[in-house]
């Protein structure tokens, strides 16, 4: 799994095409989803660490950050509260 996310952070990191595919389909929920069953082992702080990088890597593509928004406020009600 850390080998998978590995690479989705360098991918995101490198092209803008795979962070609007990305955002088009369900990653944003699905790295949500594998963060919130992490625990606080070391094995699993690193694939947080990972998963974070490539939330990053998306939001800083500037025609993603309205759609990224969109993505997160209806998949995690709590993000509401930050602001962008």
């Amino acid at each position: 799994m850390i080998l998978i996310v590995l690479h989705a952070e360098v991918v995101t990191r490198l092209s803008p095409e795979s962070c609007q595919r990305m955002a088009d389909g369900k990653a944003v929920a699905v790295l949500f989803k594998l963060m919130r069953q992490c625990n606080r082992s070391l094995p699993h702080m690193e694939l947080l660490k990972y998963a974070l990088y490539i939330l990053l890597n998306l939001s800083k593509v500037c025609q993603l950050f309205n759609n990224f928004h969109v993505l997160c406020s209806d998949k995690q009600p709590s993000i509401k509260s930050v602001e962008f």
